[in-house]
């Protein structure tokens, strides 16, 4: 039984392989993937592995060099950790997380000779516009994890999201000019691939190398540990309850606060909470411990977050509301 972890659940799941796992919440910030293996191995990412066909191909093909797979699908995970495991792959690690984010804020800069990614959902509704691979960030944070002259290959059977995925890398200064393949060669053996074929529709294959790093794209500082103090004057259990009415909105990122626990210690409470900043969503917990003189409010131990700004607002945004509820007589 093991512990697997992603931005906003826990899962507690028998896994085969699990020595292949990494949690991204226990690597340190900026991460080298290339630590992984040990050496100074050529280090290859694919985003959104499936079933792992592709991946556990290349790792065969290849094993002199080593390969990543990032997925946000528990079940796909599961599914690799097992395929790996029986074939005895020892040059493939695995990840449960939202790529997007780790390639702009997570990853060493340059440390990438590829980047894969393989029938990826278009996301044609508007509603769905902040996950596509067109948006600026996303382009951003592939141009800066791959080393220099490092790829980015694109299979798709939407010729007009790869057309849309080619203008918006065509607007970055990052890259050279897309070579664009219909129906290439050889089979890369995914499940989708097998699919599109069968039912004679064309796949299109785009690449592109780096030829020039992003502006604007930082890792994230993780030994920052948000917390407040405010009097406890200004407290009152009942005051937890009015700050789920709501949500704090900002021109960044939304915090909702969900629940309110009271713990054992009747002076200790947690506050379920939500963040979402551009896409990116995670669940943790604000604890809250009332003194004789000050009410200390910080992140709970256990399911740390990754420390955005979004995460950082939402323990002082919460002292903020405790204090305006107060102010306005709410205690």
């Amino acid at each position: 039984m093991i512990v697997l972890i992603s931005s906003t659940k826990e899962y507690s799941v028998p896994v085969s392989g699990i020595q292949y796992f990494i949690d991204i919440r226990e690597v340190g910030i900026p991460f080298l993937p290339g630590d992984l293996f040990g050496d100074k191995r050529d280090v290859f990412l694919e985003i959104g592995f499936g079933r792992g066909e592709f991946l556990e191909n290349l790792a065969t093909t290849f094993p002199n060099s080593g390969f990543l797979g990032v997925e946000m699908s528990l079940t796909s995970v599961r599914k690799l950790l097992d395929r790996i495991s029986r074939t005895g792959i020892e040059n493939v690690r695995v990840i449960l997380a939202d790529a997007s984010f780790l390639i702009r804020h997570v990853f060493s800069s340059s440390t990438f000779a590829g980047i894969y990614m393989n029938f990826p959902c278009p996301w044609p509704k508007r509603k769905h516009a902040r996950h596509r691979l067109s948006r600026e960030m996303f382009i951003n944070g592939v141009a800066r994890v791959l080393t220099p002259g490092g790829f980015f290959q694109v299979t798709t059977d939407s010729q007009n999201f790869l057309e849309e995925v080619v203008t918006s890398l065509s607007e970055s200064a990052c890259f050279s000019k897309a070579l664009i393949e219909r129906n290439p060669g050889p089979a890369i053996g995914t499940k989708y691939e097998k699919k599109w074929k069968a039912e004679q529709r064309d796949i299109f294959r785009m690449t592109v190398s780096k030829v020039l790093p992003p502006k604007n794209c930082e890792t994230l500082r993780s030994d920052e540990m948000p917390h407040t103090k405010i009097p406890s004057s200004a407290f009152s259990p009942s005051l937890l309850h009015k700050v789920t009415t709501e949500p704090v909105s900002k021109e960044q990122f939304t915090i909702i606060y969900k629940s309110i626990y009271t713990c054992t210690d009747k002076n200790e409470y947690l506050v379920d909470t939500v963040t979402n900043e551009n896409g990116f969503e995670q669940r943790f917990f604000i604890k809250l411990v009332e003194g004789p003189e000050e009410l200390l409010i910080k992140l709970f131990s256990s399911g740390l977050p990754f420390r955005t700004e979004a995460v950082k607002a939402s323990v002082m945004e919460l002292a903020l509301l405790i204090r305006d509820h107060s102010i306005n007589g709410f205690k």
